[in-house]
């Protein structure tokens, strides 16, 4: 689970964490969760454990900071642990300051760097992310290697990667057709990173737990479908396949990446 903190809101803070609370107890014994933050560095706050009430727990020892931003200065709201964060050595992740020539880069960059620190272990994986997301801009665009690095190391560390909009849905300002314009475009800069992965995005809600509980139905109730390709590699020349799903009947629903490389 990725905590991404660019929310300026106390309240939308204060309620993901809640709602991540109730989720986590909903979670099957043995499944293994790992937390980690981005706020312009990343860390790994707890390493992967199936104690769940322990993990609750440590959520439980945190508190709101509010601190000035660097380019804009309006307060932000920053996770700080109430005691000293414990040492791991499963995971060597700690403060990695990412650079990158745009927010929404550097936040890749972090995914990446997740996906990474948990590529050898030899089991799928599901990194879920709670954000806000961000409004595009022409200095705050994903640039198109990024992506394309992003989707190709998701799947070599098979990975799904979903998000949940902790933003929700708030009142109009200024010109509507604007406002609409920018709330697509903000959700959007989610929506291109979890279908990278054949994830998915939970929003259009402010009911948090609810998203919550639509995303545990999707990792817990479906059939995996594997296959084993039969094109050769070429790592000289990478190629990328196009993937295409087709399934009978109206009442199931299917994801999937759309390709991969070799």
């Amino acid at each position: 689970i990725l905590i991404h903190q660019n929310s300026k809101d106390i309240f939308n803070v204060k309620e993901s964490l809640l709602s991540l609370k109730k989720f986590l107890k909903h979670i099957e014994p043995n499944v293994a969760i790992a937390l980690f933050t981005y706020y312009g560095k990343l860390e790994l706050l707890h390493n992967f454990t199936t104690n769940i009430n322990k993990l609750i727990n440590f959520l439980d020892s945190f508190k709101l900071e509010f601190h000035l931003g660097h380019k804009i200065y309006y307060p932000e709201m920053k996770l700080v642990k109430k005691s000293s964060i414990p040492e791991y050595d499963f995971l060597d992740l700690k403060d990695i300051e990412l650079r990158g020539s745009s927010e929404i880069d550097k936040l890749i960059k972090a995914i990446k760097y997740i996906s990474n620190s948990i590529k050898h272990i030899p089991i799928r994986k599901d990194l879920i992310l709670l954000s806000e997301g961000y409004y595009p801009s022409s200095s705050n665009s994903p640039k198109i290697y990024n992506l394309i690095k992003l989707k190709r190391n998701l799947a070599d560390a098979n990975i799904r990667l979903f998000s949940i909009d902790i933003k929700g849905l708030v009142a109009p300002w200024g010109d509507i057709t604007a406002y609409q314009i920018a709330n697509f475009e903000r959700k959007m800069s989610l929506r291109q990173l979890v279908t990278l992965s054949g994830g998915k995005l939970y929003c259009d809600s402010n009911n948090l737990q609810k998203l919550m509980y639509k995303l545990y139905n999707d990792l817990t109730g479906y059939y995996l479908l594997t296959y084993i390709s039969s094109n050769e590699t070429n790592s000289s020349k990478p190629k990328y396949h196009k993937i295409m799903v087709k399934i009978r009947g109206k009442n199931f629903k299917i994801s999937y990446r759309d390709g991969y490389y070799d």
